[in-house]
């Protein structure tokens, strides 16, 4: 299962346009379909705050990629921000904003369902971000680009 990050499904509700891409829509829909690509309700609420049209068209069409944490994904949150530098993943003036951050979210989810991050956010040594944190709890991630490896999928 893949757990896709707000930043790889924005991209592609931007720029992969169904008349333009319609092979890798034939493939995500039957991905989201068949429950091989997930995400998170938090990634949802990201993508809302987008206030993009073309994105909120899109988020629509798939409620069921985007399901409410349980219970056992809330206890792995905290766990992630049992450690200190992974605090720094939500910044300070997101948290006064009133801001969202799923990245916490779609760690816990992929690590729950024993599933794999979809991100474009690179490996940077000593950061607090989504590759950092899936290295530390065992997280397996990939970019979208070795996702479309990983899967075969050609165009």
């Amino acid at each position: 299962m893949y757990v896709f990050d707000t930043m790889v499904l924005s991209q592609q509700f931007r720029f992969y346009y169904r008349k333009r891409f319609p092979t890798l829509w034939s493939y995500f829909e039957a991905m989201v379909e068949d429950g091989r690509i997930t995400s998170t309700r938090e990634v949802r609420r990201e993508l809302e705050n987008s206030n993009d049209a073309s994105i909120l068209v899109e988020i629509n069409k798939y409620n069921n990629l985007f399901p409410t944490p349980t219970t056992i994904e809330e206890d792995y949150v905290g766990k992630i921000f049992t450690i200190r530098h992974f605090r720094q993943n939500i910044p300070r003036k997101t948290l006064l904003k009133g801001g969202r951050n799923a990245d916490p979210w779609l760690i816990a989810r992929a690590a729950i369902v024993d599933g794999i991050v979809v991100t474009n956010e690179a490996f940077r040594e000593h950061a607090a971000g989504i590759p950092n944190i899936c290295r530390r709890f065992g997280v397996a991630y990939l970019s979208f680009d070795e996702f479309m490896g990983t899967e075969g999928w050609t165009f």
